[in-house]
């Protein structure tokens, strides 16, 4: 396989969209266009993000964990790729409706679905990509605000982009690629922990 060689599909999500278009192929049926190199499918989001408030009073579970594997796999009509990441959690910072505990004392695993990934398709190396938020790694530790899905079982992150954040050395790293996100770089845990509880203590769901 040559590594030099990719077809790349670049697509604009946007909440403002009036003409009719006609639907995307599925990845199957790019990849049978290719003889070699990797399919890239990038999507570049119109990103509003969501004040810190917001996120609060929204999420269902806010947590701090470790990402202990990521699973790929495609769509029902197999025009994308989805990865379910399975989050350890190291603490639950806000726990609204839905239990995260397999029993008492021990919090349970948290699946967090996400739309993108990589997977080899018929022998053929496919990306999908989200520009904004790149995707988590294995052993990586992040805090997140997530919202349940009750039609998938999984938890997704706020508006598929907003509240992801990586940790080094018990300090955030931006994940997404915004500026309103960038006073977050380099927050200790510990300072964003107590401010999370004091707002989430006056929310009444």
């Amino acid at each position: 396989m040559n590594p030099y060689t990719a077809i790349a599909f670049v697509f604009v999500a946007s909440v403002n969209v009036f003409a009719q278009v006609p639907p995307r192929p599925t990845i199957p049926e790019l990849v049978s266009r290719q003889t070699e190199g990797p399919v890239v499918l990038i999507q570049i989001v119109e990103l509003v993000p969501e004040p810190l408030d917001t996120l609060i009073k929204t999420a269902d579970l806010i947590l701090y964990g470790v990402v202990s594997r990521n699973v790929t796999y495609l769509s029902e009509d197999e025009r994308d790729l989805f990865t379910d990441s399975t989050i350890m959690p190291i603490r639950v910072v806000v726990q609204r409706n839905v239990s995260t505990s397999a029993r008492p004392g021990l919090p349970a695993p948290v699946v967090v679905k996400r739309w993108g990934g990589q997977a080899v398709i018929n022998g053929i190396q496919v990306s999908q990509e989200q520009r904004n938020l790149r995707a988590f790694t294995a052993g990586e530790e992040v805090f997140l605000f997530l919202v349940y899905d009750a039609s998938s079982q999984k938890y997704q992150l706020q508006g598929g982009l907003s509240g992801a954040f990586a940790v080094a050395g018990g300090r955030l790293q931006d994940l997404v690629h915004h500026q309103f996100y960038k006073k977050f770089d380099g927050m200790a845990v510990d300072q964003l922990v107590p401010e999370i509880q004091r707002t989430a203590s006056g929310v009444i769901r």
